[in-house]
């Protein structure tokens, strides 16, 4: 199939000149087409491959641009890939400048970094968990904080995160390793502490081309600083209305400081959607508007205008759920199409996954494990089987397995002594007995979502006066009969906003759309975090090419009221979603 021909702006982008170029591409205006086909245009201009420098976040992106550039130079390709692809690279050449490493290093992944903090974390004075020292590690690395900084604070996390640095550092290099952040850093240290590797490596590559330019972090900024140099063949695309991942070190005002950065800059906007109708992208534009902090352009539909948004409101989550899967279901059962249901946080997705196994329809989660086989929550069903069944062998087992004997053997006693505990009661003996919550900040680099997950386990609990109900409820949920295997195709995809990020979906359906969820309630107190949940909520319609649907309980997500009425219909137990008096009632009953 022969691709359409570019449009005016992606053809203004594609032949720019070799001045910086700041290509603002909205949702679905063919952003990685465009960088793709500047990279081919300038191949045929006669441009040596080999001085073209093509860089993305993800592994999926880089193949992709492989894929579209392969054969435009003939036998040699520019190269295409990661920032950390090229790190990695660029360490196997010169990890020796650094004085401690050989060419063969290891790099670490996760696991290996919490298990050497952990060893750490026990010299240090005090209780540390070795998953904040790797936050604060890695938010050190990111430039996201200055060592110098906490080196003057007297907090004793501060001293403890200095302290474990220096050693992690250490152990690092006897080891002859990098972390994942490393592959970063080290190489834009290397560059600007050398002047004759940077002078090189400007030199040699003519032209850089940055994918994704709103999600760079202050270490990524300056090995592209180190790289380009003052020379002027940078190209770079993103929009910085989908800049959603700040609390991983992404930074908005790198992406808004382009022109400031390099003054001779020319910026063009691709305008033009071409995913979704123009009902969902008029709608969109109209939320997105109210951010003050980014760069002004407006998205116009190439599709007809389509079916309105359905805003619907429910009493209950279990109700919402119940309704989402009905509709969902009746749609993915037609085949008219692929449909996914996008949420705030992971917790949410154990009502939503209930009402479809009820219903009988087929889904999988994106990027991760169904609800109810997450470690976590495996780990509180197996009390509450003990607790239930003082003979399940296989619960026990895990108990001491994760607790190992000396720890696990208190918790064990405690559940044994229950006498025909409510469900409830035998979560909450195990979380005491175990500390379990500080077993999990101690373990895993993500406890918060855990201990959400957790929190959602137990109200759903409180539901059920047995145990035998609850445990014949889960295990119906647990089976794998309605499950569609991870082909979107076959069924509905689950997965948060985040994630979502990049995909796109025929029909998409955004639940539990309340105000203190999205926009999350440790977002209100701050401009700038409710600026980036605007956008998040943006990136979420704007995943929708045909069909959107929010719905929402309680109280409605702010977002909500700014999408003009004429683009929505209503739904749900209470028919009207705009704001009466008691809606205000209810907001501030959420906001003091």
């Amino acid at each position: 199939m022969t691709p359409a021909p570019l449009n005016p702006a992606q053809r203004s982008a594609v032949e720019a000149g070799a001045e910086p170029l700041l290509i603002v591409a909205g949702a679905g205006t063919g952003k990685t087409r465009t960088l793709t086909e500047r990279i081919r245009h300038l191949i045929d201009l006669g441009v040596d491959p080999r001085s073209i420098l093509a860089v993305t976040f993800t592994n999926k992106a880089a193949k992709e641009m492989r894929e579209r550039t392969v054969h435009a130079g003939g036998e040699v390709a520019p190269w295409i890939g990661t920032f950390h692809s090229f790190g990695a690279r660029f360490l196997r050449k010169h990890a020796p400048l650094l004085g401690t490493r050989t060419r063969d290093f290891t790099i670490y992944d996760d696991g290996d970094t919490m298990t050497l903090l952990r060893r750490i974390a026990k010299t240090l004075p005090g209780k540390v968990t070795a998953a904040t020292l790797r936050n604060k590690i890695s938010a050190i690395k990111n430039g996201m904080e200055q060592l110098e900084n906490l080196a003057g604070n007297p907090s004793p996390l501060a001293a403890a995160t200095v302290s474990a640095f220096g050693a992690y550092e250490e152990a690092l290099a006897t080891n002859n390793a990098f972390d994942f952040d490393d592959l970063i850093i080290k190489p834009a240290q290397l560059l600007e502490e050398h002047p004759q590797l940077r002078e090189r490596y400007q030199n040699e590559i003519g032209y850089v081309l940055i994918d994704e330019y709103q999600d760079i972090n202050a270490a990524q900024y300056r090995l592209v600083r180190a790289l380009v140099g003052e020379r002027s063949h940078l190209t770079v695309v993103g929009d910085d209305h989908q800049t959603i991942y700040s609390w991983r070190g992404s930074n908005i005002d790198i992406f808004l400081a382009f022109e400031k950065d390099w003054p001779q800059a020319r910026v063009i906007r691709l305008e033009e959607n071409y995913r979704s109708t123009k009902t969902i992208i008029e709608a969109s534009n109209a939320v997105i508007a109210n951010n003050r902090n980014q760069i002004e352009k407006k998205l116009s539909a190439n599709k007809e205008e389509g079916n309105p948004i359905t805003v619907a409101e429910f009493y209950t989550e279990l109700d919402e759920a119940a309704w989402i899967a009905q509709q969902l279901g009746a749609y993915v059962q037609s085949g008219k199409g692929s449909a996914a249901i996008l949420y705030r946080t992971n917790a949410q997705a154990r009502a939503l996954e209930h009402a479809l196994v009820r219903a009988r329809v087929p889904y999988h989660v994106y990027g991760g494990v169904q609800f109810y086989d997450r470690l976590e929550i495996r780990d509180v069903l197996a009390a509450v089987r003990l607790a239930a069944n003082h003979h399940d062998a296989l619960g026990a087992e895990r108990i001491l397995k994760t607790f190992k004997k000396k720890r696990g053997t208190p918790i064990l006693e405690a559940l044994l002594e229950l006498d025909s505990p409510t469900p409830t009661r035998a979560i909450d003996v195990f979380l005491s007995a175990s500390h379990y919550a500080a077993h999990l900040e101690d373990t895993f680099d993500n406890a918060e979502d855990r201990i959400a997950n957790v929190s959602e386990l137990r109200n759903f609990a409180a539901t059920f006066e047995t145990i035998t109900d609850f445990l014949e409820h889960v295990s119906l949920v647990q089976s794998t009969d309605t499950r569609s295997g991870g082909n979107s195709a076959a069924g509905i995809t689950l997965m948060t906003a985040h994630m979502a990020k990049g995909l796109e979906f025929d029909r998409v359906h955004i639940a539990g759309a309340s105000e203190g969820t999205m926009p999350h309630s440790r977002s209100l107190g701050s401009e700038a975090e409710l600026e980036e949940e605007r956008r998040l909520f943006y990136v979420a319609m704007t995943r929708a090419r045909q069909d959107l649907s929010i719905s929402f309980v309680h109280v409605p997500s702010r977002f909500i009221l700014e999408i003009p009425e004429q683009y929505t219909v209503t739904a749900g137990q209470r028919g009207s979603r705009r704001l009466d008096l008691d809606d205000e009632e209810r907001y501030i009953d959420v906001l003091w």
